[in-house]
């Protein structure tokens, strides 16, 4: 018997995990069996089922698609990711794919399209929408899992310590509420500045919010 794919979908929306639910079951070979509401959800779903592809919005609450990616990807590094999300702007597409995902598709594409991926992305392949702009793509195909790679590197390079200012900063605090927070002197979140900044290789902080976004700390859809 041929083996079906089984599919998880990730979707804050109930009654869209339920359209796709009932479009994939028009497929022989596709089997949705499983969903979650979010990626915290989805990373316990994926432990307990193996998933063979995951269907994944950008934009979900408690923890949003980029950081899912990476959190997925990091666990089980075999899995196929595909966003399907409302967002196509360029800088969506660019850091899903940085974060590992092999396809993103838009929620106004049609229908046909999505058992299509699927099988794409199942095979080792990609599938984008046809809405996106092929350069863009392209762009993106040949380097962004290295480049992932090298950016989590850098990442995994600070202390514990460093990785907590980093993630406080990011999240918008000033140095006086980081000292309090972590109970530490001005000074010493001075070399602990100092020290990201030549790590990541950035000199400003709107360098580490897009370091942040990268590595699906935050979701760009926030700004």
């Amino acid at each position: 018997m041929k083996k079906r794919i089984k599919v998880l979908l990730v979707d804050d929306h109930i009654m869209f995990r339920k359209g796709m639910k009932q479009l994939l079951a028009l497929e022989d070979d596709i089997h949705a069996y499983a969903e979650a509401s979010n990626g915290n959800e989805a990373v316990l779903v994926c432990r307990y089922m193996e998933p063979d592809v995951v269907l994944l919005d950008i934009s979900m609450p408690e923890m949003g698609g980029l950081e899912s990616i990476r959190l997925l990807k990091n666990e089980f590094p075999d899995i196929k990711i595909i966003i399907l999300s409302m967002h196509g702007k360029e800088l969506f597409v660019h850091e899903a794919l940085k974060a590992g995902a092999a396809g993103y598709l838009l929620k106004g594409d049609d229908s046909e399209e999505l058992p299509i991926a699927i099988r794409n992305v199942f095979r080792n392949g990609f599938y984008f929408s046809k809405k996106l702009h092929a350069s863009l793509v392209s762009k993106y195909i040949g380097e962004h899992q290295q480049t992932y790679k090298d950016e989590l590197s850098a990442f995994e390079s600070l202390s514990e310590r460093e990785k907590e200012y980093f993630l406080l900063v990011v999240k918008g605090y000033n140095s006086s509420k980081i000292s309090e927070i972590l109970e530490i002197s001005q000074k010493t979140c001075q070399k602990h500045q100092a020290n990201i900044y030549k790590k990541l290789n950035t000199k400003t902080s709107i360098g580490l919010l897009r370091y942040a976004i990268k590595l699906g700390y935050l979701d760009p859809d926030t700004f």
